[in-house]
């Protein structure tokens, strides 16, 4: 951050050098302090950022910060406040004096623009009278315009032309406002006719509507007795068809409940006969199947008895297996006789199979 303090020119503001200096003594001791504060900164704010050295850093800004703030600042309100309580005494000096001045000068232009003044006030006056005279022709703008500078004979024969074009305006107005009300009154007298002759319609059309409605009630009347008369005829013919029609139905009732229970008696018959077949054949078949049965089991049976005798001779057999005495008595021996023993065993399980 840099520290160095721009240069101020005091002609920049109108100000003598020595009249600046005057102005600025009061703060000579002020910005001898800082100038130490900114040796003690530039040392300062090198350091590391420790924990250690944050007493030191707020120190030091504590110390700048007074210096700115009971320093200069302060130095700066004092002097501002003077030099405005100043400049504040001046101007009530200047408005105290310049009132005698103002006054003899207000009374010596009076007297030099007196005819001036005269002149300008007749011409105000007459600007006033003459538009008065001209409003009735409702003028549009009429305060703007330069009346009271204009000579009298061109005024007369302007004031003559707005009197002759408004009563001309206000004439075309009338006739137009008089054939406005001719021409409405002629609308209305039409209005009125088309609203008689409308009416006049609208009757015609509702006796028309009457005689039509009579005549379609009559149609209606007439309609509906030929219908009655009709529906009647219908009515006692369908009553002869249903008639006839219950008549014929009964007859096929009566006919199809025979043929129901001749169809029934023939179905039972069949159903009879059906089932007396069934059971012949169901006993032939259980006879064929019971002497298969029988066959099948003496066939088994004999295959058994000869199973049977087989099996004996076989064990006779088996039983006759003998190994051959020894005197020897080694391992070998043992395990040969074991064996043997173990192939009888064998034999036998097979023989019971």
């Amino acid at each position: 951050m840099s520290t160095e303090i721009a240069t101020i020119d005091p002609k920049q503001f109108g100000l003598e050098e020595s009249k600046a200096q005057e102005m600025t003594s009061g703060l000579s001791v002020t910005l001898e302090e800082r100038k130490a504060l900114i040796d003690q900164y530039n040392q300062v704010i090198h350091l590391e950022i420790t924990e250690a050295n944050l007493p030191i850093f707020k120190d030091l800004r504590i110390k700048i910060r007074d210096n700115r703030t009971k320093g200069i600042l302060k130095w700066h309100e004092t002097n501002k406040e003077f030099y405005l309580r100043g400049g504040q005494f001046v101007d009530a000096i200047k408005k105290r004096e310049i009132v005698i001045n103002e006054a003899m000068e207000e009374k010596l232009a009076g007297a030099e623009k007196h005819f001036e003044n005269l002149e300008k006030e007749r011409v105000a006056n007459l600007q006033k009278e003459r538009i008065e005279l001209l409003r009735p022709f409702e003028i549009e703008n009429l305060e703007q315009l330069q009346l009271g500078s204009m000579d009298s004979a061109v005024f007369d024969s302007f004031l003559l032309g707005c009197k002759t074009s408004f009563e001309a305006k206000k004439e075309r107005e009338a006739k137009e406002e008089k054939e406005r009300i001719e021409r409405e009154k002629q609308e209305a007298a039409e209005r009125e006719a088309q609203r008689l002759e409308n009416e006049r319609l609208k009757k015609e059309a509702e006796e028309r509507e009457k005689a039509i409605e009579a005549e379609r009630k009559e149609a209606e009347e007439k309609a509906r007795k030929e219908k009655e008369k009709a529906d009647k005829i219908l009515a006692d013919e369908k009553a002869k068809q249903q008639a006839e029609l219950d008549r014929l139905a009964k007859i096929q009732a009566d006919e199809k409940a025979k043929q129901d229970a001749i169809l029934e008696a023939e179905r039972k018959e069949k159903a009879r006969i059906e089932k007396e077949l069934q059971d012949k054949k169901d006993a032939e078949a259980k006879a064929i199947q019971d002497a298969k049965d029988a066959e099948e089991k003496a066939k088994k049976d004999a295959e058994k008895l000869a199973k049977q005798s087989l099996q004996k001779q076989r064990q006779a057999w088996i039983n006759q297996f003998a190994a051959p005495s020894t005197e020897l008595n080694d391992s070998k021996t043992e395990e040969i006789k074991a064996q043997f023993a173990g192939f009888i065993t064998w034999a036998n399980q097979i023989n019971n199979q």
